[in-house]
């Protein structure tokens, strides 16, 4: 009797646990997936923040020069 009852039981906790392992490992693909293309943008952006850094880091250093110069010019 227990046999007829055990291994059908068994056999329905082992596919249940099967399935549920298959499917974390779907979701977890498809979360990695997700998780890449939400890193290239990131990189993306942070790319196009130095980029914009840079820039206004120059602006500065122009901007530095002329009062600069300007302080050493006699005044008219």
């Amino acid at each position: 009797m227990a046999v007829y009852i055990g291994i059908p039981l068994a056999i329905f906790i082992f596919a249940r646990r099967l399935l549920r392992t298959l499917e974390r490992r779907t979701v977890a693909q498809r979360d990695l997936a997700s998780l890449a293309d939400r890193l290239e943008k990131l990189e993306e952006r942070i790319e196009e923040i130095a980029s914009h850094q840079d820039r206004l880091a120059e602006g500065q250093q122009f901007t530095h020069k002329l009062l600069a110069s300007k302080s050493h010019d006699p005044m008219p």
